[in-house]
């Protein structure tokens, strides 16, 4: 036991404890591959720019679909216009 912990009643054991529990956590954790924080962030970045690239292609294929369905881009979808906006609630007065 570390030695600022003898003379604490009661604490020696919880800290024990959350010793070993630590210890136990290294253990597992040591056969786990390092994380390497750069190259992490690189594929990160390269997945951002992939996902907006997929994201660019469907708004050109849903542009083109609209173009050739005679949708113009300010014009509502088909099926109808949209429903009435939504009214904000407020809540009623509190009880005095």
């Amino acid at each position: 036991m570390p030695a600022a912990l003898h003379g604490l009643p009661g604490r020696g054991t919880h800290c024990q404890a959350l010793l070993a529990r630590a210890a136990q956590t290294d253990v597992s954790e040591a056969d786990e591959p390092e994380l390497d924080i750069p190259a992490e962030i690189e594929r990160r970045e390269q997945r951002v720019v992939a996902i907006q690239a997929a994201k660019r292609r469907l708004e050109q294929r849903q542009r083109l679909a609209d173009t050739q369905s005679g949708r113009k881009p300010d014009t509502p979808p088909a099926d109808g216009p949209p429903g009435p906006p939504v009214q904000s609630v407020q809540p009623a007065p509190a009880a005095a």
